[in-house]
């Protein structure tokens, strides 16, 4: 059965979930509950820490999944991942950078409020586009994506990056002092 994966917050050390094989709803990749076919991650334990890539499988990060995880540091999101949900990364206070990879082949939602509350981000990366082709792997950041981040300094589009961005994705950033693009 379905449940709301969100009652597994209250377990603030848990590092491990794994979900038995062959499930209807829910299979786990990498300690995470994901989807029954395992592309798209529901929910991250609480006590995941450090440095963090999204495992080669995953297309998705589902809504909320990995809110109040405090011990993540650093984010990279590979080019194969093709959303974020909303609050994906809800009040994740020890994060401080964020890396999307360039050479998308497909397009990325950056879907509202994905990092709200991610207080300590200091530097956001948007990896070029070295595919070659024109409009490949278009990144969309919805609204209130990275508004109100007390911390971010920096955000950098290198060359060749494809981008829609939506109403106040970066508003509230008080001490943003460095834009590339």
């Amino acid at each position: 059965a379905e449940m709301d994966l969100q009652i597994l917050n209250q377990f603030a050390n848990l590092t491990t979930v794994e979900v038995e094989p062959g499930g209807a709803h829910y299979s786990s990749v990498d300690n995470m509950i994901c989807d029954a076919v395992g592309t798209t991650i529901l929910y991250a334990p609480k006590g995941v820490a450090g440095e963090y890539e999204i495992p080669r499988g995953i297309r998705e990060i589902g809504p909320s999944a990995f809110a109040y995880c405090t011990g993540l540091t650093k984010i990279t999101i590979p080019n194969y991942i093709n959303k974020i949900g909303d609050s994906a990364f809800l009040n994740g206070t020890g994060i401080t950078e964020v890396i999307f990879e360039g050479s998308r082949k497909n397009d990325l939602l950056i879907d509202n409020k994905a990092f709200s509350g991610c207080d300590n981000i200091q530097t956001i990366t948007f990896q070029g586009n070295n595919t070659g082709k024109k409009n490949a792997g278009v990144t969309t950041i919805g609204t209130s994506a990275f508004e109100g981040l007390n911390q971010l300094r920096t955000v950098i589009f290198e060359n060749g990056t494809n981008i829609v961005i939506g109403q106040r994705a970066f508003a509230a950033n008080e001490k943003l002092t460095n834009l590339t693009y």
